[in-house]
């Protein structure tokens, strides 16, 4: 046997010991699971080597990727990113999964991942990725900010006559409804809830605000951008 082939062998009993090691420190179960289902492939592998004394580039290819994520100083970084995942860090990553799921568009599947299952921890990679952008980083200003308009206050719609298009969504349902200022526009309403929805843009004043028109039975919601200070005029 060459010296090479000596030199895979001990290449692929050595990550197996390693891989054995890091499975029996980590905490989290499922992380245990990745690991014994990489464990599983690298002895396939081994089985395969130990019969034909050589791997093919494309074994050697996934070979190489296992030993590199499992190298101890990057598997540490890694465990201790899974293991030490806030509330916080939780928190911010799904203001901005809602905001990137509405837009359809950049992070979609990443989002619909993390709004779909609330154990799952993505990358760091992923997550300052999501999160850390320009664009979550004005969604996360707003959902933080102190709201302009306290609950029990009394705002007015803004009747904005060149934004007629701007849409408001239906509450409890959700749905979006298109004409705002056709149907609402100078509307007098009361505060119910700050924060009462996912923001849905990164402009500023797009903190969402559920409120009951006065007069009417049904709650709407709208974003503070399209609100003002009700002033009661004097008799």
């Amino acid at each position: 046997m060459s010296n090479k082939s000596e030199d895979v062998g001990q290449r692929i009993q050595s990550l197996l010991e390693r891989l054995e090691r890091q499975r029996e420190s980590v905490k989290l179960q499922w992380m245990k699971n990745i690991i014994t289902k990489d464990m599983d492939f690298i002895i396939s592998l081994h089985q395969s080597y130990k019969k034909y004394f050589r791997l093919t580039p494309r074994q050697e290819e996934c070979f190489s990727d296992i030993e590199i994520r499992y190298k101890e100083e990057r598997f540490r970084e890694e465990c201790s990113w899974y293991e030490n995942f806030s509330n916080e860090l939780r928190e911010r990553m799904e203001v901005a999964a809602q905001y990137y799921l509405r837009r359809g568009e950049y992070f979609y599947n990443l989002s619909s991942k993390i709004t779909s299952d609330n154990s799952f921890i993505p990358s760091e990679k992923q997550y300052r990725a999501l999160v850390e952008n320009k664009y979550a980083a004005k969604v996360l200003e707003e959902h933080y900010k102190q709201p302009l308009y306290e609950e029990r206050s009394m705002v007015v719609i803004r009747d904005l006559k060149s934004n007629r298009g701007a849409q408001f969504i239906s509450y409890p349902e959700y749905d979006v409804r298109p004409n705002l200022f056709c149907h609402h526009g100078n509307d007098i309403c009361l505060v119910l809830k700050t924060n009462a929805a996912p923001i849905y843009s990164s402009c500023k004043g797009a903190s969402q605000y559920l409120l009951l028109p006065v007069g009417k039975q049904s709650p709407i919601i709208v974003e503070e951008r399209f609100l003002k200070k009700y002033r009661k005029k004097s008799d």
